[in-house]
């Protein structure tokens, strides 16, 4: 009688200790790809933030040149891409800047950080036509469009 009203009052530290244990490796065996899959979140979201700043960089360059009005100019340098490449439209200027860890300018104001290379190109002066294009060391391959200036 007096075995039985020892069990009935609680667990013996034993089974606490196997408890534990077992609940350990289980923690152990699903944290792990769950720690995984914040990381890639985490680095996807990264990605995503970055070609963000691309796009947003070059298509106010864009909608620069394509607005700018018939007595504002489109200055490229001639190419090849230099560190001080500048793209000039009307009043705003466009810039390389090594000092701030290879950023791009905007008037001297930050658009965008850590870019290898940043080059503006005519291609075809009877259709106004240039090509914007961005380098950034994370990739392979560059960040690249057209714009037409309109005509009034």
């Amino acid at each position: 009688m007096i075995n039985e009203n020892r069990r009935e009052r609680g667990l013996t530290l034993i089974e606490i200790v196997v408890t534990l244990a077992i609940l350990g490796i289980v923690a152990g065996v699903v944290g792990r790809p769950l720690i995984s899959l914040i990381e890639s979140r985490t680095t996807i979201g990264e990605a995503a933030s970055r070609q963000a700043d691309i796009d947003y960089a070059l298509a106010r360059m864009v909608s620069e040149i394509r607005l700018s009005s018939d007595t504002e100019t489109v200055e490229c340098p001639a190419p090849p891409p230099t560190d001080d490449t500048v793209l000039s439209i009307g009043d705003s200027e466009y810039s390389l800047n090594s000092s701030n860890g290879q950023a791009l300018l905007l008037n001297d104001e930050v658009l965008l950080k850590n870019v290898d290379v940043f080059s503006c190109e005519e291609l075809d002066p009877s259709l106004r036509l240039y090509e914007l294009e961005i380098k950034v060391p994370d990739r392979s391959d560059n960040y690249s469009v057209r714009a037409f200036k309109r005509v009034p």
